[in-house]
């Protein structure tokens, strides 16, 4: 495998890992006993809705930053090209 091609598949992994992982602390750990010595594996459930909201919020914002700067360089560029 090239170097890209392993990264990709790292990352993809990771995806299929942490997928598997809060699915297992969303669906699963709510039917199971406060007891259960699996549950010390897992954070407590009010996160459970606070970090996927603080990533999507985090996410969201670094995408609209990218699109500004981008239509920005754009429009600094065609606003200068007459002039050249």
């Amino acid at each position: 495998m090239h170097g890209n091609q392993l990264f990709g598949a790292a990352l993809v992994g990771l995806s299929v890992a942490g997928a598997i992982y809060y699915a297992t602390w969303v669906l699963l750990l709510p039917f199971a006993d406060a007891d259960e010595p699996l549950l010390q594996l897992f954070p407590a459930r009010k996160y459970a809705i606070i970090v996927p909201a603080a990533a999507c919020a985090t996410g969201l914002s670094l995408l609209g930053i990218f699109v500004s700067a981008v239509i920005l360089k754009a429009a600094a560029r065609r606003h200068w090209v007459g002039f050249g």
